[in-house]
């Protein structure tokens, strides 16, 4: 085909894709990071890996905390893709004529060392068998059990910066992006845990005792932890720690509705 490589254009933040792109099951459009050339559509977005939130800075900055959910193989944030190769019929490609390439960079210091890996060869598509324009998937990179794609070095634990980049290549020039997109993912350390919000919504209320009732965290010394932090918020009081007799009073209240010891 012989497709002339493009000036890179300004990407455009917290943008939609073309509606017909992004069929993902039980998610929104909205706050991709999109860059357009010659009727193709590119774009990228990090995702908290359990809810249909963002936390973008709008400018293709998403930031997430550092950890693991489920078995501790996942990230709490997804990378998802969208290409289409003619998203305004004018191109006149399919993904036949082109590859598509998603770069993950697996160092969390500034500089960025990208893995590129064709999009068609390691993720499922996410739109229907044989679509001839359209490739798009969601996928978590801390989750080494998702067949095919490819298995990335993170420290999950680890604070740091990390660069992506999806870009398409001529079949003709395969070493040569023709156009991209990219966003960065900030991951930073989750402020310390209040010792007693055992349910970690930042305060030490009655739902965290009813958690310590039902597994004994820490044992005796959790409900210690619980008791003396009853009342506080992460770092900050919320009303104060009741008074002796009013303390009493909500524990026996505790007690009377729950059928607990102590």
């Amino acid at each position: 085909w012989g497709l002339a490589r493009a000036a890179q254009a300004a990407i455009m933040y917290d943008a939609d894709v073309t509606p017909q792109v992004y069929i993902t099951p039980g998610s929104v459009n909205g706050f991709w990071a999109i860059n357009r050339h010659g009727g193709m559509e590119l774009a990228l977005r990090a995702t908290d890996a359990q809810s249909n939130t963002f936390n973008s800075s709008g400018n293709g900055t998403y930031t997430f905390f550092t950890g693991v959910q489920g078995q501790g193989t996942r990230a709490l944030w997804d990378v998802e893709f969208a290409a289409n190769i003619d998203f305004d019929g004018t191109s006149g490609l399919t993904l036949s004529d082109v590859d598509v390439f998603l770069s993950a960079d697996s160092d969390p210091s500034e500089v960025a060392e990208l893995q590129t890996f064709g999009v068609e060869d390691w993720w499922f598509n996410n739109k229907p068998v044989g679509h001839p324009t359209i490739v798009q998937n969601r996928d978590n990179l801390g989750n080494a059990f998702s067949f095919p794609k490819p298995v990335f070095s993170y420290d999950l634990t680890q604070a740091g910066v990390y660069d992506f980049k999806l870009s398409v290549r001529d079949n003709d020039s395969p070493f040569v992006d023709l156009f991209e997109t990219s966003m960065r993912v900030v991951t930073i350390t989750p402020p310390p845990s209040l010792t007693g919000d055992y349910n970690e919504d930042g305060s030490v209320d009655a739902a965290d005792y009813v958690l310590w009732r039902d597994s004994e965290i820490n044992g005796q010394q959790g409900y210690a932890d619980w008791r003396a932090n009853f009342g506080r918020t992460s770092g900050v009081m919320s009303g104060g720690i009741p008074e002796p007799a009013s303390f009493i009073l909500f524990a026996l209240a505790i007690l009377l509705l729950l059928g607990v010891r102590y």
